[in-house]
């Protein structure tokens, strides 16, 4: 495809392999090609200015009420944070499933231009060169 991938998505959020004493990270092996390693799961944004970019949190939206991620965009806006929602699908309804209803608010909010709205790697980078690491 010609594409070099610069973000990494730990799948099911799992940054491990093995089993109990055999338990190995795979942390290390992300944060050497890789710009940005996002978590999945997680309960909080990011703050920008301490982050690991190689184990960056994201918060699930799938079966989210827009209740709830409102309050993780307001959470995030008082706290100058980093938030990166992640989903599965989009559809009226379903299991791992973004609501529409619930993205269509989101992207109105969203559209009020007080929030920064990027992809990972751009928001990534920028944060990178702001630390000048």
């Amino acid at each position: 495809m010609g594409i070099i991938p610069t973000t990494f998505a730990y799948p099911c959020g799992q940054k491990f392999v093995g089993r109990a004493e055999g338990v190995q990270s795979y942390v290390p092996l992300v944060a050497e090609p890789f710009l940005v390693g996002r978590n999945a799961f997680n309960e909080v944004p990011d703050d920008p200015t301490f982050t690991d970019l190689a184990q960056v949190t994201a918060l699930d939206m799938d079966r989210a009420t827009f209740e709830t991620v409102e309050m993780r965009l307001n959470q995030a806006r008082q706290q100058n944070a980093w938030l990166i929602f992640f989903g599965h699908e989009i559809d009226h309804q379903g299991g791992q499933t973004v609501a529409i209803s619930v993205l269509e608010k989101l992207c109105q909010v969203l559209s009020g231009g007080d929030v920064w709205v990027d992809t990972v790697i751009n928001i990534g980078t920028y944060i990178k060169q702001k630390r000048g690491n």
